[in-house]
């Protein structure tokens, strides 16, 4: 098991000035604040961070994005969209919004869509895109990582068969489209991933109309506001990543409506206030990030509720008050990062009944207490 933080350097010094209050020792910042893996730094400079979230693996790379406006695009485009299925009718429900989403492209690196997605042909051959062998409707629409410019066209949500969407790892910028999963849209689908791209604005409400969601990615983007509550209203939802944007406010009480919810990464936000304790019903996560943002208040004993919990990162936050002794009944965990808060008093030792604990990340708080029949202070 590893541990971060000084185990010995003027342990005494240390132990008298901790004593007193539970007040919390001056946080030191070090040359190295990189917490499993991922690079701190709220704005600016560019992150690279690379996490699994138990249904994908991906690296990604986020910079600061410029505003472009997308606005008054979409009509404009919307037309032409039209015009070419009034011309050639081969699927036309299909093909008109994926000709819209076409029209909004401005770079096309690789001429994926300008050689291939042609009007009056079947859209079922066009690349990226899988239909349903039975009635040649599409399902899936996958053109990540294709180096792809421009805005997302709301008649993308008119692609009422779509199960699967996925357009991360590109420079798509602008908002996401207010209405994607509103009126009916896209009551199929199952998995949206748009990380890694240039989104702006706040995260689209009608989201919560998309009630068959199973994977909600949108991290590493440039959205802002709060995380809207009608997220809880996808009581399918097993992977939520909202990581790395600019997202303020609190946490929303309504998540914890997510039974089915594995993974949760909030992390690398301007997230304020207490973490609600509805989070800790959530009893089927097996990840829970919410690591770099302001998050403050104490660590409720609710959160022995996780009894599935594997890795528990809330590192680089506000939190105060002791560290609850109920961490140390889930037996499941395996990383525990709890470094860089005002977390004081004493360590429990019973953190060796932890069998599967490889990595344990306490420093930059003012805890004391023993490890292996040594008497540490971990800051």
């Amino acid at each position: 098991m590893s541990i971060d933080g000084e185990a010995t350097r003027a342990a005494g010094s240390r132990l008298n000035s901790s004593s007193s209050g539970c007040r919390p020792a001056q946080l030191a910042a070090t040359s190295s604040e990189a917490v499993s893996g991922r690079g701190r730094g709220r704005e600016g400079a560019a992150q690279t961070r690379t996490r699994q979230t138990g249904q994908h693996r991906a690296t990604a790379v986020r910079s600061g994005a410029s505003a472009v406006s997308c606005s008054g695009d979409s009509e404009r485009f919307a037309g032409e969209g039209r015009r070419f299925a009034t011309t050639h009718q081969i699927n036309t429900d299909d093909e008109s919004p994926l000709l819209a989403f076409k029209s909004l492209i401005t770079s096309d690196p690789h001429k994926i869509l300008k050689n291939n997605w042609t009007a009056g042909t079947s859209v079922c051959t066009w690349r990226g895109v899988t239909c349903d062998s039975s009635n040649s409707r599409v399902t899936h629409l996958h053109l990540n990582h294709k180096g792809l410019k421009g805005c997302i066209a709301p008649e993308i949500g008119n692609l009422s068969f779509l199960v699967s969407l996925d357009l991360s790892d590109n420079y798509f910028h602008g908002p996401l489209p207010k209405d994607i999963c509103r009126y009916n849209n896209l009551p199929r689908l199952k998995e949206l991933q748009l990380f890694n791209n240039k989104l702006e604005g706040e995260i689209a409400v009608s989201l919560g109309e998309c009630p068959q969601l199973e994977l909600l990615d949108l991290s590493f983007n440039n959205f802002s506001g709060h995380v809207p509550t009608q997220i809880g209203n996808i009581t399918h939802l097993k992977t939520l990543d909202l990581g790395s944007n600019n997202l303020r406010g609190t946490i929303p009480k309504e998540i914890g409506l997510l039974k089915k919810l594995k993974v949760m990464d909030l992390s690398y936000n301007k997230l304020s206030e207490a973490i609600p304790r509805e989070v800790w019903n959530i009893t089927n996560l097996i990840q829970l990030w919410l690591s770099d943002n302001f998050l403050s208040g104490v660590i409720q004993q609710e959160i022995g509720h996780l009894a599935n919990l594997r890795r528990l990162d809330m590192s680089s936050n506000e939190l105060s008050g002791s560290l609850p002794s109920a961490v140390f009944n889930i037996s499941s965990l395996d990383t525990i990062d709890l470094s860089s808060n005002t977390l004081c008093g004493a360590f429990h030792s019973e953190i060796q009944n932890l069998k599967a604990l490889t990595h344990l990340r306490l420093g930059n708080n003012a805890l004391i207490g023993m490890i292996s029949n040594s008497c540490i202070l971990l800051i």
